[in-house]
């Protein structure tokens, strides 16, 4: 029978209509939507950080006030968001203390942000980063706390020995607070008051000492607040070389 001149022809030959040809719009899957089903699918709503920092008590100045200072900073977060949960603990020696704090982001970046500031200067000094993960997967502390430690340390290690701070004295003070908040996780609600008011009885074999604190707030090997807040936490604008030159290089079309 002969086609009519109207009739649309098939370019495929096979009787196939060009429209059953085509493929369906698929939605393209971006890293940024996998992260969020990943977070959908184990109940995360925000991304947690852990931080470990050390630093110096400013002589003359009371341990309460530094611990009243986080216990009121803290809570402005809470207060704004109910569901913002903040936990760690905060070790405060002598002269010095550590502090490792479990939050989402917006806290953590504070917190250290609040360490570099005019205000909170009286307070602290020498602040050092030990520590800073994101993303991580659990938490270790049940709860924010502040405590402080007048305890004699355990017997020294071969790290508090060097004089030299090196990445593994730091790596076994962040090890050993973790085990302070996996040891406290697994403590009855009785046992917990007992436990952190004689933290430096109860934790002595993880607890660092206060000498190896005092040698990584003065080491250089170990990154300072300030340092970190340049590096990590302003905006960069990059000066290209073919901003530089003149005249201008021209586009290339390909």
């Amino acid at each position: 029978m002969p086609r009519s001149p109207h009739e649309p022809t098939d370019p495929s030959g096979d009787g196939t209509s060009p429209d059953a040809l085509s493929l369906p719009d698929e939605k393209r899957t971006s890293l940024l939507d996998i992260v969020r089903d990943t977070l959908s699918r184990s109940g995360k709503t925000t991304v947690l950080y852990r931080v470990v920092v050390c630093g110096k008590v400013v002589p003359g100045t009371s341990r309460n006030d530094i611990a009243a200072h986080y216990q009121k900073f803290f809570k402005q977060y809470q207060a704004a968001d109910t569901a913002e949960l903040i936990t760690g603990l905060l070790v405060l020696m002598e002269e010095v203390w550590i502090h490792i704090l479990e939050a989402s982001s917006k806290v953590a970046y504070s917190f250290l942000r609040d360490l570099a500031n005019p205000s909170s200067s009286h307070l602290t000094s020498s602040s050092k980063i030990l520590l800073l993960q994101d993303d991580i997967s659990t938490r270790f502390y049940p709860f924010w706390a502040s405590r402080n430690n007048d305890e004699p340390a355990g017997a020294a290690t071969e790290a508090d020995l060097d004089d030299n701070v090196r990445d593994k004295g730091v790596a076994d003070v962040c090890v050993g607070l973790c085990g302070v908040g996996g040891r406290l996780g697994a403590l009855s609600k009785a046992d917990l008051k007992p436990a952190l008011d004689e933290l430096g009885t109860h934790f002595k074999d993880l607890l660092p000492r206060a000498a190896t604190l005092e040698r990584m707030t003065e080491s250089n090997a170990v990154m300072g607040i300030e340092e970190w807040l340049e590096m990590f936490d302003t905006h960069s604008n990059p000066v290209l070389e073919s901003e530089l030159v003149w005249p201008t290089q021209q586009t290339l079309v390909f």
